[in-house]
């Protein structure tokens, strides 16, 4: 096997364990200093990093961002769970907080919307996990008809569709 094609088989197994073991990831992540952290991460693509980044407590991720340039930190971003965003951005003294929200509004101005609203509730409440991207869909239609109503809507992210029925009860 020439080297080339050793260390290309070495990265696609560093891939597949980050992938497959992300909370163990994450884990090792955070024994590491920020600056080796971030330049770890920012060796894979921005899909990757941000479940990695969910996966590290926030408070060893936030420094993390320091080190990245502010497309791949607004990339990484947009592409972390919401709460786990939140959170992450909670733990920001307020003069960076501020620049990355500045960076995002340009980058995607209606995740930073909801982004600020779930800021604006306390700390490690409920306000700041909620959902505010509700897929809602009327009992009466065919899945292939929701599929196609997903298709229009194209929403970002979601992890629930809920039904409802003629009283817009779910």
């Amino acid at each position: 096997m020439s080297p080339h094609a050793i260390s290309a088989t070495a990265d696609l197994l560093s891939d597949a364990y980050l992938l497959h073991y992300p909370r163990k990831a994450g884990r090792h992540l955070s024994q590491m200093a920020p600056e080796q952290a971030a330049e770890l991460l920012a060796q894979h693509q921005a899909t990757l990093a941000a479940t990695l980044l969910s996966h590290i407590p926030a408070g060893a991720a936030g420094p993390i961002l320091l080190y990245w340039d502010k497309d791949f930190s607004i990339d990484v971003l947009r592409h972390m769970d919401m709460a786990a965003l939140v959170a992450l951005l909670n733990q920001l003294e307020e003069t960076r907080l501020a620049q990355i929200l500045t960076h995002l509004d340009e980058a995607d101005s209606s995740l930073t919307r909801e982004v600020r609203e779930l800021l604006s509730y306390p700390a490690n409440t409920a306000g700041q996990l909620m959902d505010t991207q509700v897929q809602l869909f009327h009992q009466d239609l065919r899945v292939e008809e929701v599929l196609q109503q997903l298709k229009l809507r194209k929403p970002k992210r979601f992890n629930t569709l809920f039904v409802i029925d003629d009283a817009d009860r779910v």
